[in-house]
C-alpha cells in the first residue's frame, strides 16, 4: 500500500503550519515517501521543500490548492482544486493562474497542460457542485479532466469519500487517494489553532467548529492510514511514477535586454566612460587603466556586463533627478568599474580596496549592489525602472513576516480577550526577547518577572501561547527595496502575487530563492542620514557632491576632536565620543579605523589602537599595517598579508577571507586545506582565524565615513542649518531631541519659546532667530499649527483676544489653546499666562457678547482675580510649561519664588528651590532656574553653606544664557551627552 500525503505548509498562513525541518526529520522517522505540497494560493515554500526532500529517495510533487468557479445558468459556485505539475509547461501554467488577481473559472483551467486537476475532496469544486445541482451529467460534462481526490481523517470526510467513490466506479474515474497533513504532530493542533485565530482576527471564546474539522489532519502513522484508507484501496491513480517535475537551477544568468551586449561594444563603451574620466587619473594612468581592464574582462567573462549597466543607469537618472545616492556600500566599493561607471564614489586604489573582494570568479558568486538613497525617493528610482523596462518585467520582493517574541505576546492576549493595558505591560517585559531560547534564559531567573504576574493565571495562559506560535509565519509584506529584473516571462520562472495595500504584483519566492532560480537581485536601501543630508542641502541652496569633499578642514577635525558629534552620523554614542578625545583623529583614515574598530567584537583593540601597539607576530607586516598602528582591522589587510606574506593569489586569499569569517565547521575546512596544501604551519591558521572575528569590510567602513565626514563638516560650518533641519528631522523622536537641544546649548546657539505669529509648524529662523514650530508643542499636531499659519498669512494676530475669535473653534479646541498659553506662543502680547488662561475662560462663558466686541474691535478688557488654586500655584504653572515643550524657558526672574544660591567653584548662580529632602545626612536640593532643572544634589550636612555639585542633568534653556557658567562646568565635567 502507497502512503500519500499532501502537505500544508506555514506559507499557507492560517491553513497550514508544517515548517519543513521538523516535517523532514518526522517522514524520516516514520519511513513515508510519497508527498505532495499543496499550499493554498502559493508556492512559496517549494524550493525549500524540493532542496530538503530532493535526491533522498523520496517521491515529491508540486502542486496547489487554488479557488476556482463554475457557472451553470444564473448559479456561480465556488470551491477548491488541486494542481498538480507535471513537467516544466504545467509549472509554467501553474504559475499563470495563481499569479491572476482574479479568481480564474474552471473553463480556462482545464484546458492547460503539463497539469493533473484533483477533485480537492471535501471544499472541492466537484464536491460543491454535485450538492447544490441535482443533474449529475451537466456536473461532469463542465467540469472535465479531473481526478478524483479522497480525504478520511473524519466522519464527514468519510461520508464524502465514500459518495465520490461510488461515482468513480461508475463513471469510471481515476480516483486518487491523499491524506492532508496542516500540522506535524496531533499535539501541534494547538499551534494551527492560535495562528488560525489571531490571522482571522477571532478570539477563542468565539464559536470554533469550523476549525475542529482540521483536528485529524496531522502525519498520522501507518497503522492509521491503513484503518481510514484500506476500504478504498482499488484502482488508484499512481501519480507519481508519471509525474516528474524538479527546478531548474541550471539558468543560473538571465538577460536583461532582448540582445545580449557583445564583447566589443562592451569593451568600446567602458573605454570612453573611463577616458571622460581621465582627470582623476593623470598622475597614476597606467596603474588605473590596467586595472580597469582586468575587472572589464572578469566581468564580461562571468556574464554581469548588463548588471553594471543598468545599475549605472538608474543611479545616473537618480543624480540627474537630484535624488541624494550613498558614495558606496559594502564590498562594491572595491570595483574601479563601478567608480569609473559613477555607481560608487571611492577610489579603491587610493584606499587599497580590492575587486576580488566583490567579485571572485574562483567562487563564483554574484555581484550584489547595495545602493542607499534618501527614503522619499526611493520608489521614483523604482517607479523609473517599471516605466523603462515595463511593469511585467520589473518585481519587488516578498517578505514573510514572522511571529516574534514580544508581538506574539500581544496577539496572544488578544485572541484571549485580556485588556489592551495589562498585555503592553506585559509585553514591555519580554521587550528584547527574540525567540524561545532567550526566553528561557530570562525566565530561570524568576526576579526578572515582576510578583504580580508569577501567580496570575492569564500571565500563563499568554506565555503558553507565545512560546508555541513564535517563528511561525504570521503574513506576506512587500520588501521595500529588493527588487528583480528581467527580460523573460516571470511564470518561466516564477509565480507572482498581488498585493491589495500597493497595488503591485510582487514575488512568490523570497530573496535567497529568487538567488537559487538566478535571479540578480537590485538592492535598493534607504538611509535617514540621507534623508537628512537632502534637507540641509536643499535649506543651504549648495551643489552636493561627495567627489568635492575637503578632507583637511580645520572646523571639521576640530568638532570631531572635541567629541561635539550628536547628530553626526555613526559618532554619536557617549562611549564614540569619548574614544574621539582620546584619539583626536587628525585624517579622514583616523575616522575610517575608530569606525570599524566600534563595534563588539575588535572594541577590545580600541586602547591598543589608541597607544600605537599592534600585535608582537604582526609586526614583520609593518607597511601593511601603518594606516592602523600596527593592528590588523580590515579584512582587505589580511587578504594581503596572505597574499605577500604566504603567496596566496588574491581569489585563493578571498576564499579564505569569507570562510573564516564565516566560521562554519565547512568553510574552516576549506580553508585550512588550502593553508595546508603550500604548507602553512598551523599556528598561523588559528592565528588568523582569531583575527577574522575582528576584521571589517573596509570597502563599507570607507563608503559610510564619507558620509559621517560629511555630516560633520556641515555641522562645523553651518550650525544653524543643521540643527534646524535635524530637530524637524527627528520631531517625533523625544529622546533625539532632547539631545540635540542640549547639543544646541553646549555649541551656544540659542532658540526661542514659540512665537505666535512669527513661528512655523517646525523650527524656523527669522532675523537671525531660531523659532520653536508648532509640531514640538506637546498635542498640537500639523493640521493644527496649519490653521494656525493660514489664519495668520491673512493678517498678523494683533493679541490674544484677536487670535481667538479668528481662529477656527472646531480645530483649535480648549486643550490646544492651553498647550499654546503654557508653551509661551503668547508671551509676545506681554501678558501675564495667568491672565490669558482666565481670559479664555471669560471668552468661552461670554462668546457671544465678546463676539459683538470682536466685530465692533474693541478690545479694552477689565482684569480679574483668579481664584483658581491651580494657576496660583507656580511650581505647577512651571511643570506645565515642561510638559508642553519638554523644557523651561520662562523667565523665572519675574517670579514671586524663593531663591536659593548655588556655589560652583568660583562662579554664582541662582535658582529656585522646590523640594528639600535628608536622606543618610545628605540633603537632595531639586532646584530650577532660567537655565537648567537640576535632580540629585548631593550635599553633606556639615558642608551645606558650601554646596558641591557632582550630579546633574541639563534640561532647560534660556535666550539670556549665562556663558562664562556654562563653558566652566561643561569643560570640567563632560555632561552635556
Amino acid at each position: 500500500m502507497s502512503y500519500n500525503f499532501k502537505i500544508y505548509t506555514e506559507y499557507s498562513l492560517e491553513k497550514g503550519s508544517v515548517k519543513i525541518n521538523k516535517l523532514f526529520k518526522e517522514v524520516k522517522k516514520i519511513g513515508y515517501k510519497n508527498l505532495i505540497i499543496t499550499d493554498f494560493n502559493n508556492i512559496s515554500g517549494s524550493l525549500e521543500f524540493f532542496e530538503k526532500f530532493k535526491n533522498k529517495k523520496f517521491n515529491i510533487l508540486l502542486g496547489c490548492d487554488i479557488e476556482t468557479y463554475c457557472n451553470f445558468k444564473s448559479k456561480r459556485i465556488k470551491g477548491n482544486l488541486t494542481i498538480i505539475v507535471k513537467n516544466c509547461l504545467g509549472y509554467k501554467n501553474l504559475c499563470k493562474i495563481i499569479s491572476k488577481k482574479k479568481i480564474v473559472p474552471y473553463k480556462k483551467i482545464y484546458k492547460l497542460k503539463g497539469i493533473n486537476i484533483l477533485s480537492s475532496s471535501n471544499k472541492g469544486l466537484l464536491t460543491n457542485c454535485l450538492k447544490k445541482i441535482n443533474n449529475k451529467n451537466k456536473v461532469f460534462k463542465k467540469i472535465k479532466n479531473i481526478i478524483l481526490e479522497i480525504n478520511i481523517f473524519d466522519k464527514k470526510s468519510y461520508k464524502t469519500s465514500k459518495y465520490i467513490y461510488d461515482i468513480a466506479k461508475k463513471k469510471k474515474i481515476k480516483i486518487l487517494c491523499l491524506h492532508p497533513v496542516r500540522f506535524i504532530k496531533k499535539k501541534n493542533f494547538e499551534i494551527f489553532k492560535y495562528k488560525n485565530f489571531i490571522i482571522k482576527k477571532k478570539f477563542l471564546n468565539e464559536d470554533n467548529k469550523y476549525i475542529k474539522k482540521y483536528k485529524n489532519q496531522y502525519l498520522i502513522d501507518k497503522k492509521h492510514y491503513k484503518k481510514f484508507y484500506c476500504k478504498f484501496n482499488e484502482n488508484f491513480y499512481n501519480i507519481f511514477k508519471k509525474n516528474k517535475y524538479n527546478f531548474d537551477y541550471k539558468k543560473k544568468k538571465l538577460k536583461f535586454f532582448k540582445k545580449n551586449i557583445k564583447k566589443k561594444y562592451f569593451f568600446k563603451k567602458s573605454i570612453k566612460i573611463f577616458k571622460k574620466k581621465k582627470i582623476f587619473f593623470n598622475n597614476n594612468y597606467k596603474k588605473y587603466y590596467e586595472r580597469f581592464l582586468k575587472e572589464l574582462k572578469i566581468i564580461y567573462k562571468m556574464g554581469f556586463s548588463n548588471y553594471f549597466f543598468i545599475v549605472r543607469d538608474f543611479i545616473k537618472w537618480s543624480k540627474k533627478k537630484k535624488i541624494i545616492v550613498g558614495p558606496g556600500r559594502g564590498s562594491s566599493s572595491g570595483s574601479l568599474v563601478a567608480y569609473v561607471f559613477g555607481i560608487t564614489e571611492i577610489d579603491p586604489i587610493k584606499y587599497g580596496l580590492y575587486f576580488e573582494r566583490f567579485l571572485n570568479y574562483k567562487k563564483k558568486s554574484i555581484p550584489d549592489f547595495d545602493i542607499d538613497f534618501c527614503k522619499e525617493k526611493r520608489n521614483d528610482v523604482i517607479n523609473y525602472l517599471k516605466k523603462k523596462y515595463g511593469i511585467k518585467k520589473v518585481f519587488n520582493i516578498v517578505t514573510f513576516g514572522k511571529f516574534s517574541f514580544k508581538n506574539s505576546i500581544r496577539d496572544s492576549g488578544r485572541i484571549l480577550g485580556y485588556g489592551y493595558n495589562y498585555v503592553d505591560k506585559l509585553s514591555k517585559i519580554f521587550n528584547n526577547i527574540k525567540d524561545y531560547k532567550e526566553f528561557i534564559k530570562f525566565i530561570k531567573k524568576k526576579s526578572n518577572i515582576p510578583n504580580e504576574y508569577r501567580n496570575d493565571i492569564r500571565f500563563y495562559k499568554i506565555i503558553n501561547i507565545t512560546v508555541k506560535i513564535s517563528g511561525y509565519i504570521r503574513n506576506i509584506g512587500k520588501h521595500a527595496g529588493g527588487v528583480i529584473i528581467t527580460n523573460k516571462k516571470y511564470y518561466n520562472f516564477m509565480p507572482l502575487y498581488y498585493n491589495n495595500n500597493d497595488k503591485v504584483f510582487i514575488t512568490q519566492f523570497d530573496k535567497f530563492s529568487i538567488q537559487k532560480l538566478g535571479f540578480i537581485k537590485f538592492d535598493f536601501l534607504c538611509l535617514n542620514t540621507l534623508s537628512l543630508l537632502n534637507n540641509i542641502i536643499k535649506k543651504l541652496k549648495i551643489n552636493f557632491s561627495f567627489f568635492s569633499l575637503d578632507f583637511n578642514n580645520k572646523n571639521t577635525f576640530d568638532l570631531i576632536k572635541k567629541g561635539n558629534t550628536t547628530g553626526v552620523f555613526q559618532l554619536e554614542s557617549y562611549q564614540m565620543k569619548k574614544y574621539l578625545r582620546i584619539i583626536k583623529p587628525n585624517s579622514f583614515n583616523d575616522i575610517v579605523n575608530i569606525i570599524s574598530l566600534y563595534r563588539p567584537g575588535p572594541i577590545c583593540l580600541i586602547n591598543d589602537y589608541c597607544i600605537y601597539k599592534g600585535d608582537k607576530y604582526l609586526s614583520k607586516f609593518k607597511k601593511i599595517l601603518f594606516e592602523t598602528r600596527g593592528i590588523l582591522i580590515f579584512q582587505e589587510q589580511l587578504m594581503k598579508i596572505l597574499k605577500k606574506g604566504y603567496n596566496f593569489n588574491m581569489y585563493e586569499a578571498d576564499i579564505i577571507r569569507s570562510c573564516i569569517c564565516k566560521g562554519k565547521k565547512k568553510d574552516i575546512k576549506i580553508a585550512r586545506s588550502l593553508f595546508l596544501k603550500k604548507n602553512i604551519k598551523n599556528k598561523d591558521f588559528e592565528f588568523f582565524k582569531k583575527y577574522s572575528g575582528y576584521s571589517f569590510n573596509k570597502a563599507h567602513a570607507v563608503s559610510y565615513s564619507y558620509i559621517t565626514y560629511y555630516m560633520a563638516w556641515l555641522k562645523s560650518n553651518y550650525k544653524e542649518v543643521f540643527y534646524i533641519c535635524s530637530l524637524n528631522y527627528s520631531f517625533k523622536n523625544k529622546k533625539k531631541i532632547k539631545l540635540l537641544y542640549k547639543d544646541m546649548i553646549y555649541n551656544k546657539i540659542y532658540f526661542c519659546k514659540p512665537h505666535i505669529n512669527k513661528s512655523k509648524n517646525f523650527f524656523s529662523i527669522k532675523k537671525k532667530k531660531i523659532y520653536i514650530g508648532f509640531v514640538f508643542i506637546k498635542g498640537i499636531g500639523i493640521n493644527v499649527g496649519d490653521e494656525i499659519i493660514k489664519e495668520r498669512n491673512q493678517k498678523d494676530y494683533k493679541n490674544f483676544f484677536d487670535f481667538y475669535f479668528r481662529i477656527n473653534k472646531s480645530i483649535v479646541n480648549k486643550r490646544v489653546i492651553y498647550s499654546l498659553i503654557f508653551s509661551g506662543c503668547f508671551d509676545c502680547f506681554n501678558k501675564n499666562k495667568f491672565f490669558l488662561i482666565s481670559e479664555y475662560e471669560n471668552y468661552k462663558k461670554n462668546y457671544n457678547s465678546f463676539k459683538n466686541i470682536f466685530n465692533n474691535q474693541i478690545t479694552v478688557l477689565k482684569k480679574k482675580e483668579i481664584k483658581n488654586s491651580f494657576l496660583n500655584n507656580k511650581n505647577n504653572f512651571l511643570l506645565e510649561e515642561k510638559n508642553s515643550l519638554d523644557l523651561i524657558i520662562t523667565n523665572l526672574k519675574d517670579l514671586a519664588v524663593k531663591k536659593f544660591p548655588i556655589i560652583l567653584g568660583k562662579k554664582f548662580f541662582s535658582g529656585i528651590l522646590i523640594e528639600k529632602k535628608k536622606i543618610n545626612n545628605y540633603f537632595f536640593l531639586f532646584i530650577e532656574s532660567n537655565y537648567l532643572i537640576t535632580n540629585r544634589f548631593y550635599i553633606n550636612e556639615k558642608n551645606y553653606n558650601k554646596i558641591n555639585i557632582f550630579d546633574f542633568i541639563v534640561v532647560l534653556y534660556d535666550i539670556k544664557f549665562i556663558n562664562s557658567f556654562y563653558s566652566y562646568y561643561i569643560y570640567k565635567y563632560y555632561l552635556y551627552d
